[in-house]
C-alpha cells in the first residue's frame, strides 16, 4: 500500500502536467482508435451473398479495382444503396457490390469478426434503439466482437463480457481481433480510467476511494481478474516483463522512497504513462514512469493477462 511520503516530493510537478498528460494519452487513445480500426460506415441492415463469389469494388462500377473477392454465403453489412449496388463493410473493408447477388436483411445474427469502439464514453445498450437500458460505457479503442446487425446497430460482445448493443455511428468493424492481451489490456485501462480523480483512502477499495494496491486489485477485479491484494504479493501474480516491453494494462511496482520492500502498484497505461491511487494529496492520478523518483523506486512489471 503506498504511504504519504510516496509522492510529496512530485506532487507539485504532478499537478503542473496533469493537463499536458491528459492530452497526450486521450491522443494516443485517437489515434489507436484509427491505426486499428480498418473501415467505419454506418449500417443499415446486412446481407448475405447468394452467389459462389462476389467481387467487391472500389466504387459503384463494373471497371472500379476489386478490393476483396467475398466467398458466397458471407455476411457483410450493407450502409446504404446506390442504383443497383450496395455499400458494404465485409472484414474491415469497404467497397460496392452489385445488389443483385445479396439477399438483404435488415436484422441478423451473424459472426462478423470484430470491431473497435469510435468515442469516449459510447453507451452500448440491452436492445437496438436509444430509448433502450444502457448497460455498459465504453472508450475509444475498446475491441469487441460482433454477432450481429439490427438495422443501424450493431450487436456486441465485449470480449470475456456481456452482450449487448452500439449504434453504428460510434462502432468501426476491422477484420481480425486485437490480440489477447492488448485488447485484455484496454479493457483494464479503460477501467481504471473510469476512477480518476477519486480520493486516496487508506485500505480502500472503492467505490468511495483506493489504496493504491486495493485500486489495482478492484480494476483487475471488475474485469473479472483474481489477483493479490497488497502490492507485494501483486509483484506475485502474473508473469515478469522488462520495461522496454510493457504493454497497456500491465501492473507496474516500486519502492517506497528509498526503501528495499515492494510499496506502491499502478497500472501502465501506455506512452509512458501510469495510472495509479497515489497519495492522500492527489489520489488516482497519471504520472509520467520516466519522472525521476518513479525512475528510481521502479521495481518491475507483471503481466496478469
Amino acid at each position: 500500500m503506498a504511504r504519504q511520503s510516496l509522492n510529496g516530493r512530485v506532487s507539485v510537478q504532478e499537478d503542473k502536467k496533469m493537463k499536458r498528460m491528459m492530452k497526450t494519452i486521450f491522443f494516443a487513445a485517437a489515434t489507436a482508435a484509427l491505426l486499428t480500426i480498418t473501415a467505419a460506415a454506418a449500417s443499415a441492415g446486412a446481407g448475405i451473398v447468394n452467389v459462389s463469389s462476389l467481387n467487391l469494388r472500389a466504387a459503384a462500377d463494373l471497371s472500379a479495382e476489386i478490393r476483396e473477392v467475398i466467398p458466397g454465403g458471407s455476411c457483410v453489412v450493407i450502409s446504404e444503396k446506390t442504383g443497383d449496388w450496395y455499400k458494404v463493410v465485409y472484414k474491415g473493408t469497404v467497397g460496392w457490390a452489385a445488389a443483385e447477388f445479396i439477399d438483404f436483411y435488415e436484422n441478423i445474427d451473424a459472426d462478423l469478426g470484430y470491431g473497435v469502439v469510435c468515442g469516449d464514453s459510447v453507451r452500448m445498450r440491452d436492445a437496438p434503439g436509444f430509448v433502450s437500458f444502457v448497460t455498459e460505457h465504453f472508450n475509444n479503442g475498446t475491441t469487441l466482437s460482433v454477432s450481429g446487425v439490427y438495422g443501424e446497430w450493431y450487436k456486441v460482445n465485449l470480449i470475456g463480457g456481456n452482450e449487448g448493443y452500439i449504434h453504428s455511428d460510434y462502432f468501426g468493424l476491422r477484420g481480425e481481433p486485437l490480440p489477447r492481451n492488448e485488447a485484455e489490456g484496454r479493457r483494464i485501462t479503460d477501467t481504471a480510467m473510469k476512477y480518476l480523480g477519486l480520493p486516496y483512502l487508506w485500505g480502500g477499495t472503492g467505490p468511495g476511494g483506493f489504496d493504491c494496491s486495493g485500486f489495482v486489485y478492484s480494476v483487475y477485479k471488475e474485469c473479472g481478474y483474481k489477483i493479490n491484494r497488497t502490492a507485494d504479493t501483486i509483484f506475485k501474480n502474473g508473469k515478469f516483463v522488462e520495461k522496454w516491453d510493457l504493454q497497456t494494462g500491465d501492473a507496474i511496482c516500486f519502492t517506497n522512497s528509498g526503501g528495499s520492500e515492494i510499496g506502491h502498484v499502478g497500472i501502465y497505461l501506455g506512452n509512458g504513462l501510469f495510472i495509479h491511487s497515489s497519495s492522500v494529496h492527489d489520489g488516482v492520478i497519471i504520472t509520467e514512469l520516466d519522472s525521476e523518483y518513479y525512475t528510481d523506486n521502479y521495481v518491475g512489471a507483471r503481466r496478469i493477462v
